[in-house]
């Protein structure tokens, strides 16, 4: 599934002032993703920027959502590797 259509699909969701989005694969000798497109920004915000008109028919890999409780919430996308 594209990006475009995984947001859209998400449109009302949850999750929607808190998504973060990265690139596959992990790099473990420096603790981060290949690139990291979005952290912890609005949904809207991302869908009306340059950057997402960039990324938006990138393949999505797996996603996950992420703290609770008294953290807030944040849905974290994660795209397939360039490979």
């Amino acid at each position: 599934m594209t990006l475009q259509n995984f947001l859209k699909m998400h449109e009302g969701g949850c999750v929607q002032n808190c998504v973060s989005i990265q690139q596959e694969p992990y790099d473990y000798e420096k603790n981060r993703y290949e690139k990291t497109y979005f952290e912890e920004v609005g949904q809207e915000d991302i869908l009306q920027s340059e950057r997402f008109k960039e990324i938006a028919n990138k393949q999505v890999d797996h996603f996950n959502i992420i703290g609770g409780g008294m953290y807030k919430l944040e849905l974290c996308i994660y795209l397939k590797g360039e490979r």
